[in-house]
Formats: C-alpha cells, structure tokens, sequence
C-alpha cells in the first residue's frame, strides 16, 4: 500500500470520502458485507485505529447522529438521496459520485 505521503491531496481527499461515505453506509447498515471485509483488511494492514474511528474522529460525528439524520431523511428521501445529503452536509464536495462507487443504485 502506498505511502500518505506519494498519494497526492486529490487522491488523499477522494479516498477520505470514500472511507466516509462507507462509514455512513455502515452506520445506517447497508455497507456490502465483502466491501466491509476489504475495508477491515486494509485496516488490519495499517494496525491502527479501525477506518470507522477515523472517519467518525475526523467528521466530529458518532454512529447515532448519522442514524438519526438518516431517518429523519428517509421520511422523504430514497436511500441514496439520503446518504448524499449527509455526505454534502459535512463537507463532501462529490458525494454523489462517491456514494456510486459503494452503492451502484445511486
């Protein structure tokens, strides 16, 4: 695995997200269990704190707010919709597009 410090800002930011919008999938549980699995390798490799700390730890957010916001979304929104606004609520500038990567329907 390469280096934080080869990957470039881009790269270091798209991942980011794509570890927060996995960390809202699992949250809310509709993370695919294979992409959990590969997720937990990865972590396993870093030996550090678990990918869902860091994004939690990072986004200043735990597991219940984003269940709370999800459902209140889901009174309005589908799933994908959901999750989005809670990505572009904190800060994600290409939710969309990241959510794609995790969920195919989105």
């Amino acid at each position: 695995m390469a280096k934080k410090k080869d990957w470039s800002k881009e790269d270091q930011e798209k991942l980011f997200w794509c570890l927060a919008a996995a960390y809202l999938m699992d949250a809310v549980g509709l993370l695919d269990e294979d992409k959990a699995a590969k997720l937990a390798s990865f972590e396993a490799a870093a030996g550090q704190q678990t990918w869902q700390e860091q994004v939690r730890n990072s986004l200043e957010v735990d597991d219940d707010f984003v269940r709370r916001v999800y459902a209140l979304c889901r009174k309005s929104k589908d799933e994908a919709q959901s999750l989005g606004f809670i990505l572009r609520g904190l800060g994600c500038p290409c939710a969309e597009e990241r959510l794609r990567e995790l969920l195919p329907t989105a």
